[in-house]
């Protein structure tokens, strides 16, 4: 896959999401590989304190992103596909493409997501990048969690895809 730059920064709907247009059409795009917490909508109320510490952590995530893509010089992606929703799965890069500027990478290191990977057994890992990656989100997040940092620290965290459940 091409290594690609946004022409304008671009848009960010949550932690794990961002928009850009091209012609006129909006294009969707989801960071593989992490999953945010959620942010609060306009129709949302609390309803118990995992709501309330969902939407928190939500808006710092993507805070996260925001923060990330104006400090960029320029945003790069790699697209890996598509998701369920016709989104495009992404790799997203700072500046340059380098592990050390790995988007996914740095907010599992923030303690601001929580790793959505496959089965190794279900990717392919044989480009260098991909394990490298994959690698990286698993430790970096196993860091946050011994150091009870981000997400990690708060008793009424509930991962993102339990609390979409539970939301249905």
């Amino acid at each position: 896959m091409a290594i690609k730059v946004f022409k304008a920064k671009p848009f960010v709907i949550d932690g794990d999401t961002l928009v850009s247009w091209e012609n006129e059409q909006p294009i969707y795009y989801r960071i593989r590989w992490i999953d945010t917490p959620e942010t609060k909508r306009a129709d949302d109320f609390v309803k118990t304190p995992y709501d309330e510490s969902q939407w928190k952590w939500g808006e710092l995530a993507k805070s996260y992103l925001i923060d990330y893509v104006k400090n960029s010089n320029c945003v790069i992606y790699v697209e890996k596909g598509f998701d369920i929703y016709g989104r495009t799965l992404i790799d997203l890069y700072r500046n340059r493409k380098a592990i050390v500027t790995n988007y996914q990478r740095l907010i599992s290191a923030a303690g601001l997501s929580a790793a959505y990977l496959p089965f190794p057994q279900n990717i392919n890992l044989s480009p260098r990048d991909e394990i490298t990656i994959y690698c990286h989100i698993i430790r970096r997040q196993y860091l946050a969690r011994i150091k009870k940092k981000g997400i990690w620290a708060d008793p009424n965290f509930i991962m993102p895809w339990e609390w979409r459940r539970l939301k249905r």
